[in-house]
């Protein structure tokens, strides 16, 4: 849930986006979690083949497509903090700044 949260406040602007990547990480952090700590069943169901759908490629599984997914979450948070101030401080301080940048940002603080 937390990081979920995180992660729509840190790279989404509008609170409808955020819902959005919000919810999208959820289902992906259940990917994760079915590949770390389902069953056998879970894990093939994860790794068949989707039917061709719109988007996506014949022959791509759950599993293939979450990766992506989370290949370009990865690249937004990487830029953000490469060109954010705010952030690349975050990241070089002690402590514990990130929690503090989150919950201004939670409550009304800027982020630039």
């Amino acid at each position: 849930h937390q990081l979920s949260e995180r992660l729509a406040i840190s790279i989404r602007e509008k609170p409808t986006e955020r819902l959005e990547l919000y919810h999208k990480f959820k289902k992906l952090y259940a990917h994760r979690s079915v590949f770390v700590h389902g069953t056998i069943n879970q894990r093939n169901k994860l790794f068949s083949v989707n039917a061709k759908g719109a988007g996506v490629k014949s022959g791509t599984t759950d599993a293939q497509m979450a990766v992506h997914e989370l290949q370009q979450l990865a690249v937004e948070v990487i830029n953000k903090i490469l060109n954010c101030p705010k952030w690349l401080s975050a990241f070089n301080d002690n402590g514990d700044p990130l929690t503090t940048l989150y919950l201004e940002w939670i409550f009304g603080g800027s982020k630039e």
